[in-house]
């Protein structure tokens, strides 16, 4: 959303003055395994949330190394911010609730070093043996070349090929996130855990996604596959109905600015935190950034979504806990 805290800050406050609907463009909170993986965590599936775990797989063949753009601090900032901020969101989402300090440990492993800046994949003489040479990327195991790419072992690099981080949440969660970008995988795993259980899910740019629900009193496991179509899980062109309805309705839908905001704010101390070795207290939403403008407003600030206007606020119909099963388990299609 922006690159600095107060930046994210400043929007927010515009927003709200705004008094107008604004959503944030977090299109992986609408793909399918998403929006089931919420059903479930709404209806008690596993309890409280307590723990949520991140492995961010970015095994995109190092594009992100490949150009000036997306390979250095003064122009992205970092990639934690720029790509990472999509799957701290859903930390914070799954969480439901905000985040307050972040300690993070970054470094660059395998991409820059002491290669020209300018110089390109097709005039390296190296190109032949070199594991990163631009002709040989692949995506998903498909080739994928990127035919005018830079060399990745660039002087020029300085931002981490790869981050972790440890997440304090302000009701005592904790949150465990690490991000690479040289993994062989291209793929995002979460796990969900919960005193009565949890849930384990995995999203990719290749729609094959699916989630497992552990259950602890029974000792189950339900595994169920999803083959979204369109792009990101089926979210882009969901999240394009969803504010359709929405303007049409008049109703505000998450993810709101404000939960930009907190991802943002996540994105940045964990910036924070890598470069100073020391944790990064996380600031609250400013005042001025609350709702006050009446409209329904789905939160993560309570274990459930809720229903707020400047009066009151209460709880948001959920599905029951058989009902949310269902979804990892649906009955059969009829004949």
């Amino acid at each position: 959303m922006t690159q600095t805290l107060e930046q994210a800050n400043a929007v927010c406050q515009a927003w709200r003055q705004s008094g107008r609907i604004g959503i944030v463009d977090m299109q992986i909170r609408y793909a399918s395994v998403t929006r089931a993986v919420r059903e479930l965590l709404d209806a008690g599936a596993v309890g409280t949330v307590r723990n949520v775990i991140c492995m961010d797989y970015v095994g995109r063949s190092g594009c992100f190394f490949r150009a000036q753009r997306s390979r250095r601090h003064d122009q992205i900032v970092s990639l934690t911010l720029a790509k990472g901020v999509h799957f701290l969101d859903l930390c914070n989402y799954f969480m439901g609730d905000e985040p307050v300090r972040a300690f993070a440990t970054a470094s660059t492993q395998v991409f820059g070093g002491k290669a020209p800046n300018d110089l390109r994949c097709r005039d390296c003489d190296q190109r032949d043996t070199c594991q990163w040479d631009g002709a040989k990327g692949t995506i998903h195991g498909e080739a994928y070349p990127f035919r005018d790419s830079l060399c990745v072992y660039a002087e020029e690099v300085d931002i981490p090929d790869n981050t972790s981080a440890v997440i304090d949440y302000r009701r005592g969660g904790r949150a465990s996130y690490f991000e690479c970008y040289y993994t062989p995988e291209y793929e995002t795993v979460f796990d969900i855990i919960g005193e009565k259980g949890a849930l384990k899910l995995r999203y990719g740019m290749d729609n094959h996604l699916w989630l497992e629900l552990r259950d602890r009193p029974s000792r189950t496991i339900t595994h169920r596959d999803f083959f979204a179509h369109g792009a990101h899980g089926g979210g882009d062109t969901a999240l394009v109905d969803a504010t359709l309805a929405a303007v049409r309705g008049k109703q505000q839908i998450p993810p709101t600015i404000a939960d930009g905001r907190h991802a943002v704010a996540l994105c940045c101390a964990i910036d924070e935190s890598a470069r100073t070795g020391l944790p990064a207290t996380i600031p609250p939403l400013p005042a001025s950034c609350l709702a006050n403008d009446g409209m329904t407003d789905r939160r993560m600030s309570g274990s459930s979504p809720t229903q707020t206007t400047a009066h009151s606020t209460t709880p948001l119909p959920l599905d029951a806990v058989n009902a949310a099963r269902s979804v990892v388990n649906p009955p059969s299609a009829p004949p």
